[in-house]
């Protein structure tokens, strides 16, 4: 059975024939034939674990022989048909038929524990939420960002066994990214100026306020102290004014005058029928001609007389100075009548 080295992933397809060599002559042997394929086969490296979208049945199933059909090569470059990360490079050393050219190998699925990785794989370490703040965002992680997807791209842009399809998409979707991350970083000093001037107007406030409060504590302070030396000032001057007018005790002095009263009768004020009986047991209106209208209670127990004529009145008001000495008499101005009032 014939051997041959495959080099990145790619082979010959099956109907290639020899270059220079008419249909039905003689076929080259071999290690010529391994010589010319390994110089034609430099395409690009296929995806590692997918299939072809074109391939048909015939193609897989020749795939998955030619994989069932290897073996490791001594050399450190070269891998098995195992899966593994799109990173690395692989080298087969396949028998059989060579398969199609540009087709990428089917990695067959590895048993995986249903509590692990797939093995001959590391499983990833789990990140621990709590030693990340979610409130903390450097911007050495933003720069950082915008580096890896500017080397990345630099990187593929080198590469030349690579689809160009593929290279383009990748390619814009970094430059994306790394606009995404420039973008977030313009932001973040936008918002972070925000914060600091924020923060700054804040510590204004804050300093103005204390300043204010400090100022209304020294008034009021200020005016405390006014109020106590007032205070201390008035409590000197009553307790001089008391030592100076100690010998006059005055609650001693008055103690004496209250235990001392005096005790007598109030005169007693004469009522409205006794000083009508008095006056006229002293005017005799007949006997000295004079003519009464009427007799009227007034205040303060007085007796209003109402007389005719001011001739009249005239000779009670003599007659009462003659023998009515308990009663006294007052005239009203503008008027003929005469006030009587009693004494006893």
């Amino acid at each position: 059975m014939s051997t041959r080295r495959v080099t990145k992933g790619a082979s010959t397809s099956k109907s290639e024939r020899e270059p220079n060599v008419p249909k039905g002559g003689p076929r080259v042997g071999t290690v010529a034939k391994n010589k010319i394929v390994s110089q034609k086969i430099m395409t690009t490296p296929p995806v590692p674990c997918t299939p072809p979208e074109t391939a048909g049945d015939g193609a897989k199933y020749s795939h998955e022989k030619s994989v069932r059909g290897t073996e490791d090569v001594p050399n450190d470059e070269s891998r098995t048909s195992e899966c593994s990360p799109p990173w690395k490079r692989w080298r087969l050393r396949q028998t059989g038929e060579p398969q199609r050219r540009n087709r990428p190998l089917v990695c067959p699925r590895r048993e995986t524990d249903a509590s692990g990785p797939v093995q001959g794989y590391p499983r990833p370490e789990p990140r621990d939420s709590r030693s990340v703040r979610l409130d903390a965002h450097p911007l050495a992680r933003l720069a950082s960002i915008g580096t890896l997807a500017m080397e990345a791209r630099g990187e593929l842009e080198g590469l030349r066994n690579i689809s160009r399809d593929v290279k383009e998409s990748v390619i814009g979707k970094l430059a994306a990214i790394s606009e995404l991350a420039l973008r977030l970083e313009e932001s973040r000093s936008s918002y972070i100026m925000e914060l600091e001037m924020e923060r700054a107007r804040r510590a204004r406030e804050a300093e103005a306020a204390e300043k204010r409060i400090a100022k209304i504590a020294k008034e009021n302070l200020d005016r405390i102290l006014q109020i106590e030396n007032k205070i201390d000032k008035m409590a000197g001057e009553v307790s001089s004014t008391r030592n100076l007018l100690g010998h006059f005790d005055v609650p001693e002095k008055l103690e004496a005058i209250q235990k001392t009263l005096e005790a007598g009768t109030a005169p007693r004020a004469p009522n409205y029928a006794k000083v009508v009986t008095k006056l006229r047991s002293v005017v005799d209106a007949r006997e000295i001609g004079v003519a009464v209208d009427r007799l009227r209670k007034a205040r303060n127990q007085k007796v209003v007389v109402s007389c005719s004529s001011a001739e009249d009145a005239k000779k009670i008001e003599e007659r009462l100075k003659m023998r009515g000495a308990d009663l006294r008499v007052s005239k009203p101005e503008k008027d003929c009548r005469q006030w009587l009032s009693g004494t006893s």
